[in-house]
């Protein structure tokens, strides 16, 4: 069976909930992870540091990371302003395949996420 690919920045981009201060991006700092390590769904694999807060990225699926996007370091502005073209995170050969199915869908995550804003 040939490795299946996703991108953080296509379908999963929507399900990656990163909030960066479109003001002072000389004080965000996006910390990577290494190529090669694996990542598990649900669990943290880098994380957004701002002067205010840091905010863990946790991955939708789990596999080993393919590539990182290093512009991110230099403009980490990225990940908002183009999230599904130059904003990406992280490249990922999936283990499960299955993962995929369990991923909310970009209407539940809008409801999701509004539900969530509410509650702070």
């Amino acid at each position: 069976m040939a490795s299946r690919l996703l991108w953080a920045s296509s379908r999963v981009a929507s399900r990656l909930r990163i909030s960066v201060s479109q003001r002072s991006f000389s004080s965000v700092y996006v910390e990577l992870p290494d190529v090669g390590r694996s990542v598990s769904q649900g669990e943290s694999f880098g994380a957004v540091e701002s002067v205010k807060a840091t905010s863990d990225i946790n991955s939708p699926i789990s596999g080993k990371v393919l590539q990182v996007n290093n512009d991110l370091t230099e403009s980490p502005a990225l990940v908002n302003s183009s999230p599904y073209e130059e904003g990406w995170i992280i490249k990922v050969e999936l283990t499960d395949a299955g993962e995929v199915e369990k991923l909310m869908d970009s209407d539940k995550y809008s409801k999701f996420c509004q539900e969530e804003d509410a509650k702070h």
